[in-house]
């Protein structure tokens, strides 16, 4: 299945943790409006190949990628407003 819009991604999307991580004993999640803010900015930087779908399947997104993803979200929008 393939989440075209907002409400079909679970309400809760997966974050992929570090195996090397041991500090994590339970699995994190983020919350749908979280992910698509980041899954569009992700495919905005030449990754739209890789679906939302797939890339649940793969475990999520890291902290890394959503920290980097919402951090470019903000200066898009903060040069919108200049």
């Amino acid at each position: 299945m393939r989440f075209t819009k907002i409400a079909e991604i679970p309400k809760d999307f997966p974050i992929n943790q570090s195996t090397t991580d041991r500090s994590y004993d339970k699995k994190q999640f983020i919350p749908k409006e979280i992910v698509q803010i980041v899954w569009e900015q992700y495919a905005k930087d030449g990754h739209g190949s890789q679906s939302l779908d797939r890339i649940g399947e793969r475990g999520g997104f890291g902290w890394y990628e959503i920290t980097f993803y919402l951090y470019s979200k903000i200066q898009e929008l903060q040069n919108e407003n200049t």
